[in-house]
C-alpha cells in the first residue's frame, strides 16, 4: 500500500513538473502585452506615414492625367486637366483604403496597375454630365481628333480607355513623376517605422536628458539640429537609405555610381525632409494617438474572437505575431474590398458628428462597416471557409445576390465568375 501512495505521488508530482515547464498548446496564446504593443504603435506609425502621402500621390496623378488628355484626346486645357485630375486624386486621398493601395502600387513601382486605374477613373468622371459637354468642345476645337477621344465621343468608352492606356509609354513624362513620389513615399514609411528613429522623434518632441539605447542625448524639446547631431549611426543610416532608394528607383548598379552632386543633394534632403516630417508629426500627434487607439480597438477584437490563439488552425507555430497580425490584418482589408465599404468604424465615436443644433452621433451609410462585424467576418472565413463567408455576405446585403441558371452558363468560357446559386 506504501508503495502505491509512492507511485501516485511520484505521478502527481511529474504531472505538476510538466505542467509547469511544457506550454500547453491551447492555453497558449499570441498576446504577449509588450509585442502586441510594440505592433499597434508602428503600425499606427505607418499608417500616419501614408496619410502624408496624398501629395505625392496628387503629383503622380496631375502628371498621368495631363498626358492622357494630350496624348491620348489630343486635348491641351490646363483647365480640364487640372479639374479632372482634382477629381481623380481625390477619389484616393479621401479614402483611407483607396489611399493605402494607390501607396502601394507607386513603392511597388506599379506603372501599369495605376495607369489602369486612373484611366479608368478618367474616363469615368468624363463621361459625366459634369464634364462631358466640355469635353467634347475640347475635342471639336482639336486639330486632329485622336482616335481615343473619337472613340469617347462616340460613347465607345472601354476601346477609349484601351486607347488611352496604350498612349501612356514606359517612357511617358509622368514616369519622372512616379519614380520621385515612389523614393519619397518609402523614404518616409522607412523613417517611422524605424524603432530608432521613433526614440530619436520622442527626444526632439519631449527633450532630453538621458542616454537612449541609440546613443546619448542632451537636448531641449523642438531642438532638431541637436537631436540630428546627436543621432549617430541613425543618422548615417538615413542619408544612406536615401541614396538605396535612389539607385534602386533609377537603376544604377551601386550607391557610388550616383553623380557625387547628387549624392550631395540626397544627403540633405534627407536631413531636410526629417525635420519637416518631425515638425509635422508634432503638430498631428493627437492623430497618431488616435490611429494607435484603432489599432488597440482591432487587436481587443481579434483576442475577443480569440484570433490571435495558438490552437487556431490559422495559426502556424512557426510564424511570429506580427506575422500573424499582418495576415489578419490583410483579411479585414479584404473584408472592405469585397463589399466595397471605404470606412471602418473602430468605436461609437467614429460616428460623432456636429451641426447648428449641436453635436449628435451619424447613421451608418452604405460606406461603413463596424469593426466588430467585419472581425466576425474574417473569423467566419477562416473557420468555415470562403463559401459560407460570401453566403454570409449575401446574407446581410453586403454583396449583391446573383442567381444564375445553368442554361446560362452553356458555351466557352475564359476568366473566372464566383456562382453563388446555380439554378
Amino acid at each position: 500500500m506504501l508503495q502505491m501512495y509512492r507511485n501516485v505521488s511520484f505521478l502527481l508530482l511529474m504531472v505538476v513538473i510538466l505542467s509547469v515547464s511544457t506550454p500547453i498548446p491551447w492555453a497558449a496564446a499570441a498576446d504577449d502585452e509588450e509585442e502586441l504593443q510594440a505592433y499597434v504603435d508602428q503600425r499606427a506609425r505607418e499608417q500616419w506615414a501614408i496619410q502624408q502621402s496624398g501629395d505625392d500621390v496628387d503629383a503622380v496623378v496631375q502628371e498621368m492625367v495631363g498626358e492622357l488628355l494630350i496624348d491620348g484626346f489630343n486635348v491641351d486645357n490646363p483647365s480640364l486637366a487640372y479639374e479632372l485630375a482634382h477629381d481623380v486624386a481625390g477619389d484616393y486621398i479621401d479614402a483611407y483604403y483607396a489611399l493605402e493601395d494607390a501607396v502601394t502600387t507607386i513603392r511597388d513601382g506599379d506603372l501599369s496597375s495605376l495607369a489602369q486605374d486612373v484611366v479608368a477613373r478618367s474616363v469615368d468622371y468624363l463621361k459625366d454630365a459634369a464634364y462631358l459637354s466640355d469635353v467634347e468642345d475640347a475635342v471639336g476645337e482639336s486639330m486632329e481628333v485622336a482616335e481615343a477621344a473619337g472613340a469617347f465621343v462616340e460613347g465607345d468608352y472601354d476601346a477609349s480607355k484601351q486607347m488611352l492606356l496604350d498612349s501612356l509609354g514606359e517612357h511617358s513624362s509622368f514616369v519622372g513623376a512616379m519614380n520621385t513620389a515612389r523614393q519619397r513615399i518609402q523614404t518616409r514609411i522607412n523613417n517611422w517605422t524605424n524603432d530608432e528613429i521613433e526614440e530619436a522623434y520622442q527626444v526632439y518632441r519631449d527633450g532630453a536628458e538621458r542616454h537612449g539605447w541609440i546613443g546619448s542625448y542632451s537636448v531641449d524639446a523642438g531642438d532638431f539640429d541637436a537631436v540630428w547631431s546627436q543621432m549617430d549611426g541613425a543618422a548615417r543610416q538615413i542619408k544612406i537609405d536615401a541614396q538605396e532608394e535612389y539607385r534602386r528607383v533609377h537603376g544604377y548598379d551601386r550607391i557610388e555610381d550616383i553623380p557625387d552632386n547628387i549624392r550631395d543633394n540626397l544627403r540633405q534632403q534627407a536631413r531636410e525632409s526629417l525635420q519637416a516630417e518631425f515638425e509635422l508629426r508634432r503638430e498631428q500627434e493627437d492623430d497618431v494617438q488616435r490611429l494607435q487607439q484603432q489599432n488597440q480597438r482591432v487587436i481587443e477584437m481579434l483576442q475577443e474572437y480569440n484570433m490571435l490563439e495558438t490552437w487556431q488552425p490559422w495559426h502556424n507555430r512557426d510564424q511570429t505575431t506580427e506575422r500573424l497580425l499582418d495576415r489578419l490584418y490583410d483579411h479585414i482589408d479584404q473584408v472592405m474590398e469585397d463589399t466595397g465599404r471605404s470606412t471602418l468604424i473602430y468605436s461609437q465615436e467614429d460616428l460623432a458628428a456636429e451641426d447648428l443644433r449641436g453635436e449628435y452621433y451619424r447613421e451608418l451609410t452604405d460606406d461603413d462597416l463596424v469593426l466588430e462585424d467585419v472581425v466576425g467576418l474574417v473569423h467566419l472565413r477562416l473557420s468555415d471557409g470562403h463559401d459560407a463567408y460570401f453566403e454570409e455576405l449575401e446574407k446581410r446585403g453586403l454583396i449583391e445576390s446573383e442567381h444564375i441558371h445553368a442554361a446560362e452558363l452553356e458555351g466557352r468560357w475564359r476568366g473566372s465568375i464566383r456562382l453563388l446559386h446555380v439554378e
